[in-house]
């Protein structure tokens, strides 16, 4: 059976091991035997460069086992970073409330670019405020959506 290098593929290959840590993103860029394999984790209490680097030895393990990767691919496992992507419903759901910055693929009223705050989500669509007003993005044609980190406001519990 072959397998895609997609979030889910790779959130059950560290399932048994790793159990609390979400995979966010995963990139493959490259082709053999030059390939890079780039894998964004979070973890409730944060991700440390201990975890990056226990994620990134049983990933190399099992993708090697499957056939999927060889020695010479480059596995970079890291966190989401301040501007983490959001890709899913749960992804927006956790971050109602904060600053986001959306594209999507087609115009809605308008503009392909929203940069406001994240008032609500559903598993559909979201709704975001900008310039004091609502719009509502369904979750379809949202082509790139991040957090926006702001300096001076602390972390959020």
């Amino acid at each position: 059976m072959a397998h895609v290098l997609d979030e889910e593929y790779i959130q059950q290959l560290l399932q048994d091991s790793t159990p609390e840590v979400e995979v966010v993103l995963v990139e493959a860029a490259g082709v053999a035997p030059h390939r890079i394999v780039r894998v964004f984790i979070d973890h409730p209490r944060g991700v440390t460069h201990e975890q990056c680097a226990a994620v990134s030895r049983i990933l190399e393990a099992r993708l090697e086992e499957a056939g999927l990767v060889s020695g010479d691919c480059v596995i970079e496992v890291s966190s989401p970073g301040l501007d983490r992507p959001l890709r899913t419903p749960a992804h927006f759901a956790a971050q109602t409330g904060r600053r986001v910055r959306v594209r999507t693929s087609v115009a809605v009223d308008g503009r392909k670019a929203w940069d406001g705050i994240l008032m609500d989500s559903t598993d559909d669509c979201i709704v975001i405020r900008q310039d004091g007003s609502d719009v509502r993005l369904d979750l379809a044609v949202v082509s790139k959506a991040n957090l926006v980190y702001e300096f001076g406001q602390g972390a959020r519990d």
